[in-house]
């Protein structure tokens, strides 16, 4: 149903997308299927960029969590490709201590969504939930503590979460009742 004079639709649902499929693509590169191409391109467009694009118009619309975290994880993707890529191009490498450190960084900042997710929902805290789990485990990993494979699979289940819960918010959404359960 199209917003009506002239106000901004929610971007909940292309947030959401954005991070699932981008975590998709992440996931299928830690479990050796593809290089980092792929990687870098979705986490600087789609991820990154169109991710940062719905947190600001969450946050026109007066949304402050949805723009607030969409906004941030969208520049998580973008200081991901900085670090991974850009930064080391330009001769700035990161070791094992500088890796753990940012994934460190982002799960101490995924509390705050996560400490208010429940509001809105006992699937969007799961996701969050398992998100925090996947910055966890990455800044261990980045210590040699763990498993890749671990790892890929618990970020593999972040992706299809949140695919899950934007999939059923579109589709309840466009048919005006609950077509797909959201707890």
């Amino acid at each position: 149903m199209p917003s009506e004079g002239g106000e901004w639709a929610s971007a909940v649902v292309l947030g959401l997308m954005s991070f699932a499929v981008t975590t998709t693509v992440t996931a299928l590169h830690l479990l050796g299927y593809w290089g980092a191409g792929p990687v870098l391109a979705m986490a600087l467009m789609y991820g990154g960029a169109v991710q940062f694009i719905a947190g600001i118009i969450e946050l026109k619309r007066g949304e402050m969590f949805a723009g607030t975290t969409f906004v941030s994880f969208g520049t998580f993707w973008l200081t991901f490709v900085a670090h991974n890529w850009l930064l080391p191009m330009m001769g700035v490498e990161s070791g094992n201590m500088e890796t753990f450190g940012f994934f460190l960084g982002w799960a101490l900042f995924t509390i705050a969504p996560l400490a208010a997710s429940w509001k809105h929902g006992k699937l969007l805290f799961i996701v969050f939930v398992m998100v925090e789990l996947a910055f966890i485990q990455l800044a261990l990993l980045a210590l040699g503590i763990g498993s890749v494979k671990a790892a890929a699979l618990q970020v593999l289940a972040v992706a299809l979460m949140a695919w899950y819960l934007g999939l059923a918010t579109m589709v309840n959404r466009e048919y005006g009742r609950t077509v797909l359960p959201v707890f």
